[in-house]
């Protein structure tokens, strides 16, 4: 059984399509699953959550101790349905993309 990370942080630009309500109505959801949740910006430097290594002359994360972080694209919209996409790191070698189809109800 994989255990649940311990911290998610999630990249700022996922909330670029969203208003300030919707973003701090994601923030509170995701934060109801996880322990702690982030916006990954505000903690990248955090040595305790995030390893960097230099790649190819470019500092790039390479380990997400104890958590996960995840970018949300929207890749489509029409009507009152998206499909986005979603982007999820726990280690350079263990990250998934999936692509979900979502839809509007009732409004939400």
């Amino acid at each position: 059984m994989e255990l649940q990370p311990s911290f998610l942080a999630i990249t700022e630009d996922s909330f670029s399509e969203l208003d300030v309500t919707t973003k701090e109505w994601v923030l509170t959801k995701l934060d109801e699953k996880y322990e702690e949740v982030y916006v990954f910006e505000e903690v990248k430097d955090d040595e305790d959550k995030f390893k960097y290594e230099s790649v190819n002359e470019k500092e790039t994360l390479v380990r997400v101790f104890d958590g996960m972080t995840i970018d949300v694209e929207v890749e489509h919209y029409e009507g009152n349905s998206a499909t986005i996409k979603v982007s999820a790191i726990k280690a350079p070698v263990d990250g998934v993309i999936p692509t979900y189809e979502a839809s509007y109800k009732d409004g939400e």
